[in-house]
């Protein structure tokens, strides 16, 4: 009887680290693509944009969530500039942006919000990337 006892507590320890050990994989897995994402788009982003917020979020970043799937794991990068352009030229570089992003294929989505005038000659967008 205590040898069952003892073979099940085993048992639970071995799934506890397996378990574990699939979630450090898929932090790997997600720390890399971050850090990829990262020079991506510091690649890709154009001098003129300015950026003056960046964020960055991970399926199953907080808390060991062992049932998300290593391809499933979306990284969104929520980002907001500005170009020292009025609205309507800013509008065009941003449309060229969406482009030069979507042909990437590297997105599941890319949403880029209407921009707004914030100064005289300062146009404001937002960036939201699934990747």
């Amino acid at each position: 009887n205590m040898r069952k006892e003892m073979q099940s507590v085993i048992t639970d320890e071995n799934l506890s680290v397996n378990s574990f050990k699939k979630y450090l994989d898929n932090d790997k897995y997600v720390s890399s693509s971050i850090v990829r994402l990262l020079q991506f788009i510091s690649k890709t982003l154009p001098k003129d944009f300015h950026v003056t917020n960046l964020e960055l979020n991970s399926a199953g970043e907080d808390h060991l969530d062992t049932s998300i799937e290593l391809s499933y794991s979306s990284i969104n990068l929520n980002i907001i500039g500005y170009y020292e352009k009025n609205l309507e030229t800013s509008k065009k570089k941003v449309e060229k942006l969406r482009k030069a992003l979507e042909d990437t294929g590297k997105f599941k989505n890319i949403f880029i919000g209407r921009g707004k005038k914030v100064k005289q000659s300062q146009s404001q967008f937002s960036i939201n990337l699934v990747y």
